[in-house]
């Protein structure tokens, strides 16, 4: 289950390389909807599919609640993070756990992709309606592969992400609610123990 919820984070990329710089650096704050697809090395059919809603302010600010299962079954499990900690809630334990943001940027790089200089930390290449990431930071991933569209709110169709041992996540955005609107900080707070800190 924490690998499903670690994966939810490679956004914002439009239709040139140019284009998509700058649709990124512009983004504040966004409120979607996504359809997560995982898939188990080699295998033609998805392993598990996930309906989830997502919600980031920049630069390191998010909230990813899923929502129900292909087969309709709710889902409690989050993720959330203020910046500084990230706290995982996995319903099927009713466990939560906490990490330091720092820990966890491998699987979390926003505040890689938001940035002005993307290319300080990704090489990038694209072809047609594709943009290939490769991360020049040390990374769970070895490559994310953004297929654009030529929607103008947001021009994403899906993210596909791919690891050395050949594991596809794939993150569909199904729809998005709200971009660069107002989030107070305190929507993203966490109570964590002083043992933890």
């Amino acid at each position: 289950m924490f690998t499903k919820i670690v994966i939810i984070i490679f956004l914002f990329i439009s239709f040139s390389f140019a284009n998509a710089l700058q649709s990124i650096s512009k983004i504040k704050t966004i409120k979607l909807y996504f359809l997560q697809a995982n898939y188990l090395p080699f295998d033609k059919n998805p392993d598990s599919v996930y309906l989830g809603v997502f919600i980031f302010k920049k630069p390191n600010k998010f909230f990813i609640k899923y929502l129900e299962d292909k087969e309709g079954n709710l889902i409690k499990d989050h993720l959330k993070s203020n910046g500084k900690y990230v706290e995982i809630y996995i319903s099927e334990n009713n466990e939560t756990k906490y990490s330091y943001y720092k820990d966890l940027i491998s699987y979390f790089p926003f505040s890689y992709i938001f940035s002005k200089d993307i290319t300080k930390y990704f090489d990038i290449k694209q072809n047609g309606d594709y943009i290939y990431l490769f991360p020049k930071f040390q990374a769970e991933y070895n490559l994310i592969i953004i297929k654009t569209t030529s929607n103008s709110k947001f021009p994403i169709k899906y993210i596909l992400i791919e690891y050395p041992d050949k594991r596809k996540i794939y993150f569909f955005i199904r729809k998005v609610e709200k971009i660069n609107f107002y989030i107070p900080d305190k929507f993203f707070d966490i109570k964590i123990s002083k043992s933890f800190k």
